[in-house]
């Protein structure tokens, strides 16, 4: 090991036991359980997203999933949706969803799960987000972590949510990358563990995420004015 990864891992250590010392401020979040049509905004404390992600409202889905043929019927849809036309978007996109594609079982599990233009319908929403998920949608994987963890539709299973949580980060959904750093440094739903959890947590900011920048930035500070041993160098 050259000096400079053992300075690297030494201090990442000490970073991570102070984060373990630190959990009882990174708490969960008592935020009432409901539907979001976009990622929840950003506050002060620290802790799980309990907010489903929404449909996308601002252009296309994700550009992977959708070939050039059903690029316009999902610009339709998002537009019906946005002038609240929620039975064209539906119609628009259940044909896409009945023919397996992620991105429109996503949104029809939200149409289900919000009650756009029907009755809400947790069980048939929960179909539709495990559909997709199966498919590799990371929306979809963070959103039935969300089901797990809140009890809605199924009991109550944070190592099953966390599982979920940690399907979505790996397929780079930042939302997920939270929340799976936050699980391990709390160590609710798996084992406590410190370095993983910075390590998501990065992941995360690195993504785009603000809440998970100002967690690590909280930390940091923390840490950086704590009383710090001399480090090694070999």
């Amino acid at each position: 090991m050259t000096p400079l990864s053992s300075r690297i891992y030494i201090r990442l250590i000490l970073f991570g036991s102070l984060l373990l010392a630190s959990h009882n401020v990174i708490a969960l979040e008592k935020i009432p359980a409901e539907i979001a049509e976009t990622e929840p905004g950003h506050s002060h404390s620290f802790g799980i997203h309990r907010r489903t992600a929404g449909v996308t409202l601002n252009g296309p889905l994700e550009d992977h999933w959708i070939t050039q043929q059903r690029q316009n019927n999902h610009s339709k849809a998002n537009a019906a949706h946005r002038k609240g036309d929620y039975d064209r978007a539906f119609n628009i996109w259940f044909p896409l969803a009945a023919d397996g594609d992620p991105p429109s079982q996503f949104a029809i599990a939200i149409y289900f799960h919000r009650g756009h233009g029907r009755a809400p319908d947790i069980g048939e929403a929960l179909t539709w987000y495990y559909r997709s998920a199966v498919g590799g949608y990371p929306r979809a994987m963070f959103n039935l972590g969300i089901a797990y963890w809140e009890g809605w539709g199924v009991g109550k299973d944070h190592k099953l949510a966390v599982s979920w949580w940690r399907m979505g980060a790996d397929k780079g959904g930042t939302s997920s990358q939270y929340n799976l750093g936050i699980a391990y440094l709390s160590g609710e739903g798996v084992n406590q563990n410190a370095v993983k959890g910075v390590y998501w947590l990065t992941k995360a900011a690195s993504g785009g995420s603000n809440k998970a920048l100002a967690v690590l930035q909280f930390l940091f500070k923390r840490y950086r004015n704590a009383k710090q041993p001399r480090l090694l160098t070999t």
